[in-house]
């Protein structure tokens, strides 16, 4: 927590330990980005950046910028998270570290520039559907997971619903049974919601199915809310968005304005 990482701060500082100092700003920006204080662990992480590069730890350097990405993409800023994914591109090629690195760099990047559309959708799909059979081979079950992820969100975007919908689920099913539980899996909640909400969803077939349905949605959005206001308090805006297109599909239209500007403060 925050108080541990100042303490460390404070003795780095004391002790003239540059790699020490910058350690402990990075921890402690991973406290804000997981909090959804996106400003304050940017403030961080830039300045952590800047002295793993004086000290010369490139592996540091790299984490830097994956978790700097990861704070532009729940601010939506997909252009300066390409840049930051290029940026972790440019380390990995200078340091040769792990190939399970440069597999994140491209993953990362592949998707930014699918959702800016420097890259069509389609292209983007197929290049991180191939990135993420690489992940399958190697058995690197977190690349994996991140990047099927973002590949149900690219379905979403080209409403490839059915893909999308199909994908999410399974990306649902593991967190639910698996041990690893990552932070980025708690998207599938209300990203599945969203999916199950938009109009031009595949309709049930019976009446019964539609009820299923309904409880579905209704379970997500819940489960969205619960983990975001316990753990994961970054994807509160995901959650409440959710939350907003729910409550308009459902007739409480004024109540669901409500909910979308909470959504986006």
């Amino acid at each position: 927590e925050l108080q541990f990482g100042r303490r460390a701060l404070a003795m780095a500082e004391d002790e003239g330990s540059p790699w020490h100092e910058a350690v402990a700003r990075s921890r402690m920006a991973m406290v804000h980005y997981y909090r959804g204080r996106w400003d304050d662990s940017l403030a961080l992480l830039d300045e952590a950046r800047a002295l793993f590069l004086r000290t010369g730890d490139l592996f540091e350097l790299g984490s830097c910028y994956t978790h700097i990405y990861a704070n532009r993409l729940n601010q939506g800023r997909y252009r300066l998270a390409a840049d930051a994914a290029r940026a972790m591109s440019d380390v990995v090629a200078r340091t040769g570290q792990k190939q399970f690195l440069a597999r994140g760099a491209r993953g990362q990047l592949l998707y930014a520039r699918g959702k800016l559309g420097e890259l069509d959708t389609p292209a983007a799909i197929a290049a991180l559907r191939e990135a993420a059979n690489e992940a399958r081979d190697a058995r690197d079950g977190v690349a994996l997971s991140v990047f099927e992820l973002w590949l149900a969100d690219l379905h979403r975007a080209a409403g490839e619903l059915s893909q999308a919908a199909a994908a999410l689920e399974i990306c649902v099913q593991r967190r639910e049974r698996s041990s690893l539980r990552l932070d980025y899996d708690v998207a599938a909640y209300p990203l599945l919601a969203l999916v199950y909400l938009d109009p031009d969803s595949p309709r049930p077939r019976d009446r019964g199915s539609a009820l299923r349905r309904r409880l579905r949605i209704g379970g997500l959005v819940r489960r969205a809310e619960r983990l975001s206001r316990r753990r994961h308090p970054n994807y509160r805006p995901l959650a409440l968005l959710a939350r907003a297109v729910l409550e308009w599909r459902h007739g409480s239209r004024r109540r669901g304005a409500r909910t979308f500007v909470q959504s986006r403060d």
